[in-house]
């Protein structure tokens, strides 16, 4: 008997693999050992390479629970678009992020013109 919850390895599309909320509190929990050291590399990185001023404009593609957004310098939570496949991750997304655009959208259909985002995150 198969069984119903999204395993890791089928062969459904990811927006429906990966569509289980409850896969959040897990990566929650299995992330939490490293998030100093990976708060510190993604900080590290984006200070390199991502200009640090409100008009600039970051997408954040396959958003997840908002982990990234947790990360970013408060300069550019405004110009932040965290956008993300899985329905029922976007409406989480929402209810811990009520100020952030979010938007649903797989990866190879983004609602932005080439060149216009000053950086593109993919978590």
């Amino acid at each position: 008997m198969r069984s119903s919850k999204p395993s890791l390895f089928d062969e459904r599309s990811p927006s429906i693999r990966w569509s289980d909320p409850s896969l959040l509190d897990h990566l929650q929990r299995v992330r939490h050992p490293w998030d100093r050291l990976t708060r510190r590399i993604v900080q590290g990185v984006l200070a390199k390479f991502v200009p640090c001023d409100t008009a600039s404009s970051v997408v954040e593609i396959g958003a997840g629970d908002g982990q990234l957004r947790e990360w970013l310098p408060q300069e550019l939570l405004p110009g932040l678009t965290q956008t993300e496949p899985s329905g029922s991750f976007v409406e989480r997304l929402r209810q811990r992020f009520p100020e952030s655009c979010t938007i649903q959208a797989e990866a190879t259909h983004l609602p932005f013109d080439s060149g216009s985002v000053a950086a593109t995150s993919l978590a």
